[in-house]
């Protein structure tokens, strides 16, 4: 199934059209549209954040009770840690993310400026430093062509946005998964990054991007099994995230299943 919709903004008046379908189909199951006052965004978001998922959860499952209701509107709140309620800071941490999700040098360099104004207007910010965390570490990944001084350079603040992040939120999954990516690559402290890895599937047992960390760390341990299980489960939690599905297929690649691997690429 697949949820999808739109944002109208008119004024100080936001209207969100939310629709389930079947993939398999595309039959329409369920669909409804929202009119609210944006006096507090993040309060309309929170409010229809719960309200959809209880509407969708009564659709697959058949309804609910009022303990289904509180353990939804828990997992709302657990989504919002490390968020922030300043509304220029969050426009700047989204296209931060925007910008990372292209997977380039440019792309890192704009997110790293898109992150680095969301602290600015919101120190406190913990999500955004996580995110500038992972933008250095991905520009880290490009070091011989970087040199020396400016590898270094990047490594530091990838350091200290890590450390900011977990400052402000110590279980913050995308913090954890940041310093996980720092143990493993550059402190090679192979059992610390397992140990925030899983930490953070503790915390967000269905995160994706937890799942292709906890396989690279598997990988450098020297299991290749658990790592292309690891791999599968990344790609069955997100079945359209192109990092899962490509490590995947290079793992099944290692493990000679060519006709497989080639299908995943």
């Amino acid at each position: 199934h697949l949820v999808e919709g739109s944002v109208r903004k008119a004024g100080e008046t936001v209207r969100i059209a939310a629709r389930l379908t079947k993939t398999t189909t595309g039959d329409e199951i369920w669909s409804e549209n929202y009119t609210r006052d944006l006096k507090d965004v993040f309060a309309v978001q929170t409010e229809l954040a719960a309200t959809i998922v209880e509407q969708l959860r009564g659709q697959l499952t058949g309804g609910g009770d009022a303990k289904a209701k509180a353990v939804i509107q828990e997992q709302v709140q657990i989504a919002e840690k490390g968020g922030t309620r300043n509304v220029e800071a969050h426009q700047h941490y989204l296209q931060g993310r925007f910008y990372a999700n292209r997977f380039s040098e440019k792309g890192s360099n704009e997110a790293v400026a898109e992150y680095q104004k969301a602290v600015e207007l919101d120190p406190g910010f913990a999500l955004a430093w996580a995110g500038l965390a992972e933008a250095h570490l991905f520009l880290c990944g490009f070091g011989g062509e970087l040199g020396g001084a400016s590898f270094e350079a990047h490594l530091a603040s990838a350091r200290e946005a890590t450390a900011r992040a977990l400052a402000l939120e110590a279980n913050l999954p995308e913090a954890l998964r940041a310093r996980a990516h720092i143990q493993l690559n550059y402190d090679f402290d192979w059992k610390g990054a397992d140990d925030s890895l899983q930490a953070a599937l503790r915390l967000a047992p269905a995160d994706s991007t937890l799942f292709v960390a906890a396989a690279n760390v598997a990988h450098a341990k020297g299991d290749v099994a658990h790592a292309t299980a690891l791999y599968r489960d990344a790609v069955a939690l997100d079945p359209v995230n192109p990092v899962a599905r490509s490590y995947l297929a290079y793992y099944l690649a290692v493990t000679r299943q060519f006709p497989v691997a080639e299908a995943e690429y």
